[in-house]
């Protein structure tokens, strides 16, 4: 939502005319952190690794948010058909367990063969970057479709309130 409202907000200049707010520096695109020491396997995985979450998305809404930023949840290893499915957060690979078999089908519906999924804690995965770039560099980041809604319909952006100023 701050993301969205950043995009939406504007700044008068003296003519009238409103320019952006000069946005924030963009992301580093996602690079797993063991990017050169993947099996075959793994990268198989990793290559499909969007139309897999796009399965689980489907066949369990509550798994689906759970592995669908690279950046918090990814293949981590590939071992005698077993995928070590990496989390950031040890919260979120406690929680990953009940899903497990949800992701070993979406894995079997992509990949066409069957994979016992573990779910691990991978610290590292907070050195691999935010995640694939969505736009093509140098564009405008786009604000959130609610936003677009509103503004659509008459609302005006606003600046956010400071935090933490006591008001």
């Amino acid at each position: 939502a701050d993301a969205a409202r950043s995009a939406a907000r504007s700044t008068s200049t003296g003519g009238g005319a409103s320019t952006p707010v000069e946005a924030a520096a963009p992301a580093q695109p996602f690079a797993p952190p063991d990017a050169g020491d993947a099996s075959e396997d793994l990268v198989r995985v990793r290559e499909r690794w969007e139309e897999i979450v796009a399965a689980v998305r489907r066949l369990d809404r509550l798994a689906g948010p759970l592995v669908s930023e690279p950046s918090r949840a990814f293949p981590k290893e590939v071992n005698a058909g077993v995928l070590h499915l990496g989390f950031l957060f040890p919260a979120h690979a406690e929680r990953a367990v009940r899903f497990t078999d949800s992701i070993s089908k979406a894995i079997a519906e992509v990949l066409g063969a069957p994979m016992q999924v573990v779910a691990v804690v991978w610290p590292e995965l907070e050195k691999a970057g935010t995640g694939p770039a969505r736009r093509p560099a140098g564009a405008a980041p786009r604000a959130s479709h609610l936003v677009e809604e509103a503004l659509k319909h008459g609302a005006q952006p606003i600046e956010a309130a400071p935090s933490g100023d006591g008001e």
